[in-house]
């Protein structure tokens, strides 16, 4: 008998959450990938992307982001690595406070997808995707309309995501740094 009224109270969060959508935006911290010595990245680096969200009771919520991202390695002038990069985080959040301003914490996986290709060839060449973890702490200020929500995430894979076909020119991190600023509705 209790554990079907602990089922039912599960099944019945839902209709207890709201909903909520918006654009998640920002910058990394840290690169995603180690270059040659010769080659750098070139300086369009951001994040972007939509997001959804869950308020629950009890000062949960749940987000999930697609985050693009454009990375471009450059040796000099010539044409060098481009690549593209999606990430999928899926976080539980956990607020702190009653109203206004209000701190948080959220962990979760995060799946990502990555693809390539050298700029002197038309071809792609990289396909690759992995799975790892992320922590993220910040700050949910709710204002009138909307909530805004600058934060600051680490995600640690737990292998190369990335694999470079001449193994000279990339090589792709475990962790990585961003800081990032969501609006929601």
């Amino acid at each position: 008998m209790r554990i079907s009224i602990f089922a039912l109270a599960l099944m019945a969060l839902p209709l207890h959450a709201q909903f909520s959508v918006g654009v998640r935006g920002g910058i990394p911290i840290s690169d995603s990938f180690e270059a040659a010595q010769n080659y750098r990245n070139v300086p369009h680096r951001y994040l972007i992307g939509p997001t959804f969200e869950a308020r629950l009771p009890f000062r949960f919520g749940v987000t999930f982001d697609m985050l693009y991202r454009n990375l471009e390695y450059r040796n000099g002038a010539a044409p060098g690595v481009s690549t593209k990069k999606m990430d999928f985080p899926i976080m539980v959040r956990y607020r702190l406070g009653k109203d206004g301003v209000r701190p948080f914490v959220a962990a979760g996986p995060t799946f990502n997808k990555f693809w390539g290709r050298d700029l002197l060839s038309p071809i792609e060449y990289v396909k690759s995707s992995s799975a790892g973890i992320v922590f993220g702490a910040g700050l949910d200020i709710k204002g009138p309309f909307f909530h805004f929500a600058p934060e600051l995430r680490i995600t640690h894979y737990g292998r190369e995501n990335f694999k470079d076909p001449t193994g000279v020119l990339l090589k792709s991190k475990l962790n990585q740094a961003d800081l990032i600023v969501g609006f929601t509705w």
